[in-house]
C-alpha cells in the first residue's frame, strides 16, 4: 500500500506559520520525520493562503527537494498553482486533485497533457459529493476514461471517492468503503484522506486508526495519513490486530464508523464517561 503523508498541510496552524516565516528547518524535518516513518510521499498543501499559494507551493517543493530525496503530492484545488509546481518538480509527482466538474476537468486535462505524473480524481461532479457509493463509482469511472483517453496510463490513475465526517452524515463512511470495494472488483485503484471521517469528534486518533484498518481491508491501494502516528503505524503493519485499544473502544468506533451508532451518541457517552481507551 502506497502512503503519502499529510503532515505539511496549511490547514495545520504551526505548518501555516512555518510557511509564512519560510522556516526551511521546522518544514524539512516534519518531511524527514514522515518518509523515516514509511511515507512514499509527501503531500503538500498550501491553499489557506489563496493570494500567495503558487508562490509557497513552489518555493516548498524547491526546499524539499534540494534537502531530501522527498518525491512530492501536489495538492491544490488551484489549477494554475498546479501547473506551476508541476514545471519545477524533479521526478514523478502526484496531482491532487482532478474533480468531474465540468470546467476545471478541462483545464486539468491540459495541465497534465505530456506530463509524466500520478492522477489522483476525486469523485465530484457538477453536483458536488454524491452521498451513494454507486454515485461515486460512476464518475470515478467517467473521470478514468476522461483521464485515459487523454494518455494517462490506468496504473498512474488513483480514486478518492471522499468521505464525509460521520458526525453530521452518520452512513458516510460506510459509503466510501462500499465505494472502495466496487472500484477495486473494476480494477481501478483507489486512495483516500481518511481523517476527514472523524472531524468533531474526541478521541479522533481511535476513529482514524480503526477507519484506517476498515480501508486496508475493503482493499485501498494507497492512504493520504499521518505516518509518525504510533497508532497509523500499528493499523498499517498489521489491522485491527495490533491496535492498542481496548475491546469495547474498537467496537464503538468501528459501529460509528459503519453507521451503526447514530450521529455516534454512545461513541460520545463512552468518552465523556472516560470508557475509550
Amino acid at each position: 500500500m502506497l502512503i503519502i503523508g499529510e503532515r505539511i498541510n496549511s490547514s495545520r496552524k504551526p505548518v501555516a506559520r512555518a510557511i509564512v516565516r519560510k522556516d526551511e528547518k521546522f518544514l524539512i524535518e516534519q518531511a524527514r520525520l514522515q518518509i523515516e516513518s514509511g511515507a512514499h510521499f509527501i503531500d503538500i498543501n498550501c491553499a489557506v493562503s489563496l493570494e500567495k499559494e503558487k508562490e509557497d507551493l513552489i518555493w516548498l517543493i524547491k526546499t524539499l527537494q534540494d534537502n531530501l530525496r522527498a518525491p512530492i503530492c501536489i495538492d491544490s484545488p488551484n489549477p494554475e498553482a498546479i501547473e506551476s509546481a508541476l514545471k519545477i518538480h524533479k521526478g514523478k509527482p502526484f496531482v491532487n486533485s482532478i474533480t468531474a466538474e465540468t470546467g476545471k476537468l478541462k483545464i486539468m486535462l491540459g495541465i497534465l497533457k505530456g506530463k509524466d505524473a500520478f492522477a489522483i480524481g476525486l469523485t465530484i461532479d457538477d453536483s458536488g459529493i454524491p452521498r451513494t457509493s454507486k454515485r461515486r463509482v460512476k464518475i470515478a469511472n467517467d473521470l478514468v476514461n476522461f483521464l485515459k483517453q487523454d494518455g494517462i496510463e490506468s496504473d498512474d490513475i488513483y480514486i478518492d471517492p471522499l468521505v464525509k465526517p460521520i458526525s453530521s452524515e452518520p452512513d458516510q463512511a460506510k459509503s466510501f468503503l462500499e465505494a472502495v470495494r466496487m472500484l477495486k472488483q473494476s480494477g481501478i485503484k483507489t486512495i483516500g484522506g481518511l481523517s476527514n471521517v472523524s472531524y468533531g469528534l474526541p478521541a479522533r486518533r481511535i476513529l482514524n486508526a480503526v477507519f484506517l484498518s476498515l480501508a486496508i481491508e475493503a482493499g485501498i491501494d494507497a492512504v493520504i495519513i499521518d505516518p509518525v502516528d504510533e497508532v497509523v503505524q500499528s493499523a498499517i503493519k498489521a489491522g485491527d490486530k495490533s491496535l492498542p485499544f481496548q475491546e469495547e473502544s474498537f467496537k464503538l468506533a468501528k459501529q460509528a464508523l459503519l453507521g451503526e451508532d447514530a450521529y455516534c451518541k454512545d461513541y460520545i457517552r463512552a468518552f465523556r464517561e472516560e470508557r475509550l481507551i
